[in-house]
């Protein structure tokens, strides 16, 4: 996903196990962070179980549990968002 100079790339491993990361298109900072999904009433759960970050603040910590609804999923999207905002993942191959 790319938004506001900021790419993200977020991998759901077969095993529920997560992987992504996030950087400044403008800079070279951003984080990396793994975790572990499940879908739950047609929310993605996820909860990171590790993080690292360079040369940015970073608001995401061990622990961390986030539900996002999941509005479309097909073979080369996923659609999800909370009441704040919608992300579009597009799969990349």
């Amino acid at each position: 996903m790319e938004r506001s100079n900021v790419a993200g790339v977020m991998t759901f491993h077969a095993d529920n196990r997560l992987s992504g990361s996030w950087s400044n298109m403008l800079g070279p900072r951003g984080w990396n962070y793994e975790g572990e999904w499940q879908i739950t009433n047609g929310d993605c759960v996820t909860k990171i179980t590790k993080t690292s970050f360079w040369n940015y603040t970073n608001a995401v910590v061990v622990g961390q549990v986030d539900s996002m609804k999941i509005f479309r999923l097909d073979g080369q999207e996923l659609v999800v968002g909370d009441n704040a905002q919608t992300n579009i993942w597009t799969r990349k191959k």
